[in-house]
């Protein structure tokens, strides 16, 4: 872990001006760590703001960031946030398990607002053209002369499309989706994001972390372990280790050197 930066001689000019010392502090922790880097955020100590303004900073750094929470509406709040800072963001998941006010930010609708999608739109119609000639025809050099073309339009929307989505991650600064939504294929064109930046880690499955984190080069945990824990259904399960987080474990490793605690609320 390195040392903090002098708060005097703070490199960085916040995003967010109303942030209190603590969390200023609790940035300066995040960008300074070379791995790893705990912030603890007890209930109304603004913890998701400070989280944000993490992004935003490796964001203006030229990080490429992940940034993934347990739960839909954990993520939805990251990236309605970093959208009003007007950063690049497109958000992993199915546009109706969002909010509405994070639709139009959805990998699906930017792709379908694509160059590269309205391209494949065209080859689409080009093979509805032919399946309908396909039909009428009688001639059998003719028929295996379309089928072949069919084949080859197939190709083509799959080529087009799959470049409309790398063109989409690929532009945003930000991706944001679940923990277990990182296991998307779509991230396959990102060799590896810069930093991984995990909210609500306290009550995660460690083993859901372990999806995003294998995507980045460096990992924030937020979070507050005296809160809820993960829900286990199984008590063997349990008992076992399943309901210890990552977020505690690595607290239990490192200690006061791996995390920073909000206090003003």
């Amino acid at each position: 872990f390195r040392p903090l930066p002098d708060p005097s001689a703070r490199s960085w000019k916040p995003a967010n001006r109303n942030l209190n010392e603590p969390q200023l502090a609790a940035v300066d922790f995040a960008l300074a760590a070379s791995d790893v880097a705990l912030i603890h955020g007890p209930p109304g100590t603004g913890k998701t703001t400070t989280v944000v303004e993490i992004i935003v900073q490796l964001v203006r750094q030229g990080a490429k960031v992940l940034a993934t929470a347990p739960s839909n509406i954990a993520v939805d709040n990251m990236a309605e946030r970093l959208a009003a800072q007007k950063v690049p963001i497109v958000r992993i998941g199915h546009p109706a398990r969002v909010l509405e006010s994070v639709v139009e930010a959805t990998l699906d609708m930017q792709v379908h607002r694509s160059d590269s999608k309205a391209l494949a739109a065209d080859a689409r119609a080009d093979m509805d053209n032919i399946l309908k000639k396909i039909g009428r025809e009688r001639e059998k050099g003719s028929r295996t002369r379309m089928r072949a073309e069919l084949t080859a339009l197939r190709k083509e929307v799959r080529k087009r499309e799959d470049q409309a989505v790398k063109e989409v991650i690929s532009r945003a600064s930000v991706v944001l989706c679940t923990n277990a939504g990182a296991g998307d294929p779509a991230l396959a064109s990102v060799e590896a994001f810069d930093a991984v930046v995990i909210d609500e880690a306290a009550m995660a499955l460690e083993v859901s972390c372990w999806i995003p984190i294998l995507r980045g080069r460096k990992l924030i945990l937020a979070g507050d372990h005296c809160q809820l824990a993960p829900t286990i259904m199984s008590p063997e399960a349990e008992k076992k280790g399943l309901g210890v987080t990552l977020f505690d474990r690595v607290r239990a490793l490192y200690g006061d050197e791996c995390i920073r605690k909000l206090s003003i609320q």
